[in-house]
C-alpha cells in the first residue's frame, strides 16, 4: 500500500465528519468493529449517529447542529467534546435544553466549545435550597470528634471569631466554662457613591507622601464649583460610617471617614467594591481574602487600589497572572475593565464582570 494514500486516509478522517457519520448511520458499534473500528471510537460513532441522524422530535435544531458542525469542520474529536457538554446539563431541564446548547456549540468554532459551554450553563444552574438550621456530630476513631453548625450567618460568624483556630477545642471550653464571651461584632457602615452620578471627576490633590491615593480627588459639581472629595462626602451623608467614592471609569477612587481618615484606607476601598473575593462565583468574604495584584507587582504593577481586587487564597494562586498574549490557558484571571473588575475565562471568552457594585 502507498504510504502516502495511508497517511492521506488517515488524516481525512480527522478531519470534518458529519459526512462520514451520515454514512455509517446505522451501523452499530459491533459492526464498526468489525471493520477494524476501535471499540471506544466505535461506540462514539453510534451515539454520534443516533443523536444526529436518528429519530428526534427537535429536527429543527438537528438540522441547524449538523450544518453548523459542516461549517466549522468539526471532525469526531470535537462532536464528542460537544456531546460530553451536553451531559452536562441537568436531566431535570429536558431535552430541549441540551438540544439547544448541542446547536450552539456545533455552530461554534472548535477552540471555543469548552467556554462557550460554560458561558450558556450558567443562566440555567439553579440555586441549592437554602440550608436548615441544625448541629451535627461526628465521632472518630481516635478519639477526637467534629462539629458542624449551621444557623444565622452573623450569629455564627460570632461564635466562630471568639474561637483560636490554633486552639479551637480550648478556647470553645473557655467560652462554654464562662471564662471568655462570645464578642458581638460592631459593624461600621460603609457607603458607596458614583462619583459621576453628582459631579465630574478632574484628579487629585497633590500627595505629601509617595502614595498617589494618599491625596484627595478633586470634582467639579454642575454649578461649576469644585470640590475635595472629603467636601462632596461630607454633603451627600453627615452620620457616622464610612463613605467610598467609586467611578464608572477608574473604579475605586477613595475613602471618607467623618472625622479622619480610617487606617488601611485602600483595604476599605476593595471592600466597598467587592465584599468577597471577586472571582467568579466564589462567596468568600473579604476579610479571608487576599489583596491580589491585576498587573503583578513583579511585573511592575502599581500597589493602588485600581490594580487590586480581593481573591481568596485558592483563586489568588489559581489567578493566570502572565497567560500568553493576556489571555488565559486554563483557569482564567482577573482584570479590570472600564473601572469594572472582570473574570476573563480560558481561551479569550467574554469577560464576566463580577464587582457587586457594578
Amino acid at each position: 500500500m502507498n504510504s502516502n494514500t495511508t497517511i492521506d486516509a488517515f488524516l481525512a478522517g480527522l478531519g470534518p465528519a458529519m459526512d462520514y457519520l451520515r454514512l455509517a448511520a446505522g451501523l452499530s458499534a459491533a459492526e464498526l468493529e468489525a471493520r477494524g473500528v476501535s471499540p471506544k471510537t466505535a461506540a462514539d460513532i453510534e451515539r454520534l449517529c443516533t443523536m444526529y441522524f436518528g429519530q428526534t422530535t427537535f429536527t429543527r435544531r438537528q438540522r441547524r447542529a449538523i450544518a453548523g458542525a459542516l461549517a466549522h469542520g468539526h471532525g469526531l474529536a470535537e462532536l464528542v467534546l460537544i456531546e460530553d457538554e451536553v451531559a452536562k446539563v441537568a436531566a431535570k431541564l429536558g431535552q430541549a435544553k441540551r438540544w439547544e446548547l448541542r446547536e450552539k456549540l456545533c455552530r461554534t468554532p472548535s477552540s471555543e466549545i469548552e467556554s462557550a459551554s460554560r458561558t450558556i450553563r450558567r443562566p440555567w444552574r439553579t440555586k441549592p435550597k437554602p440550608p436548615d438550621d441544625k448541629i451535627t456530630i461526628r465521632r472518630h476513631a481516635n478519639g477526637k470528634a467534629t462539629v458542624s453548625l449551621t444557623g444565622p450567618d452573623a450569629q455564627v460568624t460570632e461564635f466562630a471569631a471568639c474561637l483560636n483556630p490554633e486552639d479551637p477545642a480550648g478556647s470553645l471550653r473557655e467560652v462554654l466554662d464562662g471564662n471568655a464571651a462570645i464578642p458581638r461584632i460592631l459593624y461600621l457602615p460603609l457607603i458607596t457613591f458614583r462619583v459621576e452620578d453628582y459631579c465630574e471627576l478632574l484628579g487629585r490633590l497633590k500627595a505629601a507622601g509617595d502614595n498617589p491615593t494618599d491625596a484627595d480627588i478633586v470634582v467639579r459639581a454642575s454649578n461649576g464649583v469644585r470640590l475635595t472629595g472629603a467636601d462632596l462626602a461630607e454633603r451627600l451623608i453627615t452620620d457616622r460610617g464610612l463613605i467610598a467614592a467609586v467611578s464608572r471609569e477608574h473604579g475605586p477612587v477613595d475613602l471618607y471617614r467623618f472625622q479622619r481618615f480610617a487606617s488601611a484606607k485602600q483595604r476599605a476601598m476593595l471592600a466597598a467594591e467587592s465584599p468577597e473575593c471577586s472571582w467568579l462565583g466564589c462567596t468568600v468574604p473579604f476579610d479571608k481574602c487576599q489583596i491580589h495584584h491585576l498587573h503583578a507587582w513583579a511585573d511592575g504593577g502599581d500597589t493602588n487600589v485600581s490594580n487590586m481586587t480581593p481573591l481568596c487564597p485558592h483563586h489568588n494562586g489559581a489567578n493566570e497572572d502572565n497567560p500568553p498574549g493576556g489571555i488565559p490557558q486554563h483557569r482564567g484571571r482577573m482584570d479590570r475593565l472600564g473601572g469594572q473588575i472582570a473574570w476573563l475565562p480560558p481561551g479569550g471568552g467574554d469577560p464576566v464582570f463580577t464587582s457587586p457594585t457594578t
